[in-house]
């Protein structure tokens, strides 16, 4: 894990933070598949949703329950601080 701008963050927590900021909101599922390429376990599903709750716990995620018969889980989406530290980690000017 690298410790910057106050957050301890490993490489595939960076990668979840810069696939929210592109993204703005994704279930687990949905990140799981663009960070392995569609074809992923159900351990690596299950580490994506670990990450995520790492991010919660240093707000820098935030996730909306999801309601209805044909609808489960979660959409995440970056907090405020979350979409700072996303764009001073991918280099991103104001403007």
């Amino acid at each position: 894990m690298s410790y910057s701008f106050g957050y301890n963050l490993s490489f595939h927590a960076f990668l979840i933070i810069q696939i929210l900021f592109e993204y703005r909101g994704l279930t687990a599922n949905q990140i799981a598949h663009i960070m392995h390429w569609g074809d992923y376990t159900l351990a690596q599903e299950k580490s994506v949703y670990n990450y995520l709750r790492k991010l919660k716990k240093q707000k820098l995620v935030t996730a909306y329950h999801l309601q209805g018969d044909y609808t489960r889980g979660s959409i995440y989406y970056l907090t405020p601080q979350g979409f700072e530290l996303a764009k001073h980690l991918l280099n991103i000017d104001r403007g």
